[in-house]
């Protein structure tokens, strides 16, 4: 005499708990609308977050107004790493360096563009001329800040040697720290280049760059 077992019920999955929407769980490169058009904040993103304006320009989701704000962020950073480095001249010289250095990096990135967008071209990357230009503007906008930040090293570099020494022989310490300082800011902005554009397309674009500055 069998007795027939009940059937097993088997009970059902549990559905997997979220507890913040998908949106907002991604990393900020991948939420668009999350990355700051300008101010302090994108100033923030800039330094902290490497890759979500590099992926922003890349994905062409970038907010409307980040080429001003970067344009801005640049001029800034030059401006105050020009004021710091002329102040070794007296005053006026501080605000003619404050004003001609901006015009002269932004000058030279403007006329460098079609260079690397040439460049960028023959090395089989698929950038448009809008991408390619907040590429630049990344850059130089992470290099002015870097030389802005590191400004102070100059002027303390300038009065550690201002005292009981030749004019010439503070004025060839300076130009020396100034350089050191720009060399370190050109360095960190080369490199958010490249990792978004081909070396071989970065290179031509970093020559074209140092010659329209020195023009200029």
């Amino acid at each position: 005499m069998s007795i027939d077992a009940a059937p097993r019920s088997t009970p059902p999955l549990a559905a997997p708990r979220t507890s913040e929407p998908l949106a907002s769980a991604l990393p900020i490169e991948a939420a668009p609308g999350r990355l700051p058009a300008g101010g302090i904040r994108l100033l923030e993103c800039l330094l902290r977050d490497r890759k979500a304006i590099t992926t922003a320009i890349l994905r062409d989701t970038t907010p409307p107004r980040l080429t001003t704000g970067l344009v801005a962020i640049a001029a800034v950073g030059a401006a105050a790493y020009g004021a710091s480095v002329g102040l070794v001249g007296g005053p006026l010289q501080a605000v003619a360096t404050g004003v001609k250095l901006p015009i002269v990096l932004l000058g030279a990135a403007g006329i460098s563009l079609p260079v690397l967008h040439v460049a960028s071209a023959l090395a089989g990357a698929p950038l448009r001329w809008s991408q390619l230009r907040d590429l630049v503007l990344q850059a130089l906008s992470t290099a002015t800040v870097t030389m802005a930040g590191l400004a102070p090293l100059v002027t303390v570099w300038w009065l550690s040697f201002s005292f009981g020494a030749s004019d010439w022989y503070v004025y060839r310490r300076v130009v020396l720290a100034a350089v050191g300082v720009a060399a370190i800011g050109c360095l960190v902005g080369a490199g958010r280049l490249v990792r978004a554009v081909p070396l071989m397309a970065a290179l031509p674009w970093t020559a074209a760059f140092g010659l329209s500055a020195v023009q200029l």
